[in-house]
């Protein structure tokens, strides 16, 4: 190979590994900046959490049909596709909040039941369920105040299981209550039962969220109210 044509070829070789060297050295530099995958996986739980959070305040304040994914995105200041690559539609966006939020009132629920009288472990749900609303205002409208899309349902959740299922434990106690003879007579559906104490519960807890401030009203204490309100469903269950 003669000398003229052997320079250029030395000459290509050189910059081939100078670009090279620069690109291996550019993508070290980056691999060095980007955070570990533990912290890579929190920082994806915290988008995903945040997401979670400024949708819920929308379908609660706009309801859920009203809102779409472009308004969440502009809410948590996210761009329209970060939003997908955690969730690919509104509807999974919503079971993920659904799921999340009923699985917390049933540990709440789990955390009460404390008694071996049945009757004290409803009127102690009654109690736990008004303060998970009053102490998460925004889960609880979603859940129970808010008309989500029908046919909708936490599909992480195990239906029926006490553990998981809020309802389910309360019937389960309820049940137990007329197993043993404690219900007064008269009182054999207990899905009735059960979801009449749910519902004067579900009506004081909404009161105390909706007009609670309203001072046309002189108020007694709301944990008085609360007290009063689940000891006289408890009572007027009871078989005497």
């Amino acid at each position: 190979m003669s000398l003229e044509v052997a320079r250029p070829l030395r000459t290509a070789r050189v910059i081939r590994l100078k670009y090279w060297r620069a690109a291996r050295y550019a993508w070290i530099r980056r691999r060095s900046a980007m955070p570990s995958p533990p912290r890579r996986d929190q920082a994806r739980l915290a988008a995903r959490q945040t997401i979670m959070e400024e949708a819920r305040k929308l379908f609660v304040a706009k309801g859920y049909d009203a809102v779409t994914m472009r308004d969440i995105a502009r809410a948590t200041q996210y761009t329209a596709s970060a939003l997908y690559y955690h969730f690919k539609d509104k509807a999974e966006l919503m079971m993920a909040i659904c799921s999340e939020d009923f699985l917390k009132l049933a540990q709440v629920f789990q955390s009460a039941l404390v008694h071996e009288d049945p009757l004290e472990n409803i009127k102690a749900m009654g109690l736990a369920y008004a303060r998970f609303a009053l102490a998460n205002p925004n889960h609880y409208r979603l859940m129970f105040m808010s008309k989500g899309p029908v046919g909708l349902s936490p599909h992480d959740l195990q239906h029926g299981d006490p553990n998981q299922d809020a309802y389910a434990a309360l019937h389960h106690f309820v049940s137990l209550a007329q197993q043993k003879g404690l219900l007064r007579e008269g009182l054999a559906d207990t899905h009735l039962v059960a979801q009449t104490f749910w519902a004067g519960v579900h009506g004081m807890v909404s009161l105390a969220l909706d007009k609670g401030e309203e001072p046309w009203i002189p108020w007694a204490s709301l944990d008085q109210r609360l007290e009063l309100m689940t000891d006289t469903m408890r009572r007027g269950l009871e078989r005497r």
